[in-house]
């Protein structure tokens, strides 16, 4: 618990400054946390969300995945990084791709920047 409350204040220090923190999980295969929710929840309001990129992933439901950006707009965020994740272990992608899910994404919250990558070379699409 007091590492996160600290990862929280460093985020919110960060954010700050202007600096860009890239959050996730950090569960692979694994049940994945709503990291969406415990930034809404721990983040002061008064702690701009521009530079906070918050973590989706294709391993959820069709409909937590697109609620989860609207949640992010609407909250604050203006960046998501959408990935696939591995296909060897835990849940079936919901979309064979990270991309097919940013596409997605982008018929209902066009104003939300979102990357993603199949090849560390690449970031945004």
């Amino acid at each position: 618990m007091e590492a996160w409350i600290d990862t929280y204040h460093a985020v919110e220090g960060l954010a700050r400054l202007g600096t860009y923190s890239f959050l996730t999980d950090g569960a692979v295969g694994a049940q994945k946390e709503d990291n969406l929710r415990h930034l809404i929840a721990n983040l002061g309001k008064d702690v701009s969300r521009e530079h906070i990129v918050p973590f989706l992933t294709t391993k959820h439901t069709l409909s937590y995945c697109l609620r989860y950006a609207d949640r992010a707009w609407e909250t604050g965020f203006r960046s998501l990084v959408v990935l696939g994740e591995d296909t060897t272990v835990g849940a079936p992608r919901v979309v064979p791709h990270g991309s097919d899910l940013r596409q997605l994404i982008r018929t209902r919250q066009s104003q939300l920047i979102l990357g993603g990558s199949r090849r560390a070379s690449e970031f945004l699409t």
